[in-house]
């Protein structure tokens, strides 16, 4: 329902896929440090996932009245 999303933004992301901590966690590129290609220097490349960045969109700010409404629609 994309008129429910007032604000979107995109980022590129990761899949850590042998991490020490964690595994299948999503990691957000917030400041758009990594290369923009799917080879990544700056980092082990064991623990990240070797396919391209994915873009990913993430809403911010909904519009609260039209998500009730749609919540009452489907319950009535």
């Amino acid at each position: 329902m994309p008129d429910i999303a007032v604000e979107v933004i995109e980022k590129c992301c990761y899949i850590e896929t042998k991490g020490k901590f964690t595994r299948g966690m999503v990691v957000l590129d917030w400041f758009e440090t990594y290369p923009q290609d799917s080879k990544l220097h700056s980092v082990d490349e064991s623990a990240i996932n070797q396919n391209p960045r994915r873009t990913v969109k993430i809403v911010t700010k909904i519009n609260v009245q039209r998500l009730l409404d749609l919540m009452l629609e489907s319950v009535l």
